[in-house]
């Protein structure tokens, strides 16, 4: 049986696509990618069907990881289908959870950020929408460490 993870950000054009690249490459770095399926969305509607940020695609790629699809919005739905939800900040926490009807799909619900082996107790990663190219750089580093942090995590509950 396949875990099941889903990244959330506002808009799921920035954050959270890049987070879904980079866990579906470590996975595949790690062998891992046949016991997962890796999706992202957005908690706020109205950025349904827009591409990823081109300043993340080329971020991923430099890494070897490829950012692409189309953002979509959160479901009701997506709390039962899915067995973690990772969340990049408060309003993506709070929006999340609103849609959650019971106290198992509430506990689904964290902060990326908690597996970032440097900083855990941070739990916000910023959104670099309105930025320069460095906030961009800044943001994909946390969720590189972060998302690297919870791979190592899901190598070790696995083995």
């Amino acid at each position: 049986m396949k875990t099941h993870i889903l990244f959330v950000c506002m808009a799921n054009i920035v954050r959270s696509p890049a987070a879904e690249s980079l866990c579906k490459h470590a996975l595949a770095e790690e062998g891992l990618e046949d016991g997962f399926i890796i999706d992202s969305a957005g908690s706020t509607p109205g950025f349904a069907g827009q591409l990823p940020h081109p300043i993340m695609v080329r971020l991923a790629a430099s890494v070897g990881a490829v950012n692409e699809g189309v953002s979509r919005t959160l479901t009701s739905q997506d709390l039962e289908d899915f067995d973690l939800i990772l969340v990049m900040d408060k309003n993506n926490f709070e929006d999340t959870i609103a849609l959650a009807r019971s106290e198992d799909q509430r506990e689904k619900v964290q902060y990326l950020r908690e597996y970032d082996p440097d900083r855990p107790e941070i739990p916000d990663i910023s959104d670099p929408i309105m930025g320069t190219t460095a906030d961009f750089a800044e943001t994909f580093q946390i969720i590189h460490a972060s998302v690297n942090g919870l791979v190592a995590h899901l190598k070790n509950t696995a083995a």
